[in-house]
């Protein structure tokens, strides 16, 4: 529960996923208070990295982020729902 200090805001949703190709499970969190996404990239044995953020547009406010190969080129993208300007974004190549 370190993460949580880490970024001392309130998480709105939780993804487990493999970002990259290690194999090892990834923490993807939509952070509203402060407009961001984050990835803490997991070694694979319960141990995290520290938060990567992606900034999200001013008073976007994301609530949701999915992770899937949106554009078939074998990268996974991220996808974001923002409740401050009512749209979905798509992150190319993210992971």
């Amino acid at each position: 529960m370190i993460w949580f200090n880490i970024i001392s805001s309130t998480i709105l949703q939780l993804f487990w996923k493999i970002c990259n190709s290690d194999s090892f499970l990834d923490i993807i969190v939509a952070i509203p208070d402060m407009n961001t996404i984050g990835i803490f990239l997991g070694y694979g044995n319960g141990i995290f990295a520290d938060l990567v953020k992606f900034p999200m547009d001013h008073g976007s406010v994301p609530s949701s982020v999915v992770v899937r190969d949106f554009n078939d080129d074998r990268n996974l993208d991220f996808g974001v729902v923002n409740n401050g300007t009512d749209n979905l974004k798509i992150l190319l190549q993210t992971c």
